[in-house]
């Protein structure tokens, strides 16, 4: 925020969570810039909060469902169990 008063950015954008008072959360997307008067001097700043709670959630839900279809091409197809471990001839007898 100081670099937006120094004038070093022209706008502060960031996602921010806000906990509301029966628990939940709510996600908005912060956009703020700062009005100079016509010195150049900091005058006042104007945010705009939009709710992204539901594009949050989305993001969350396809984060989720990536990870869980990594893990499945991941394992093995077959378990390594020590009774399917070794190939059984034809005449030979499988000692459980």
């Amino acid at each position: 925020m100081w670099q937006l008063r120094l004038g070093k950015i022209s706008e502060y954008r960031r996602d921010k969570r806000y906990l509301c008072k029966d628990g939940h959360s709510l996600w908005a997307d912060v956009s703020t810039t700062l009005i100079r008067d016509q010195r150049g001097l900091p005058l006042r700043t104007v945010s705009v909060i939009q709710d992204i709670t539901s594009v949050k959630l989305a993001a969350d839900a396809h984060a989720r469902v990536r990870g869980s279809s990594r893990q499945c091409r991941s394992k093995p197809a077959v378990s390594h169990r020590p009774f399917l471990s070794r190939v059984v001839r034809h005449g030979e007898k499988r000692i459980a």
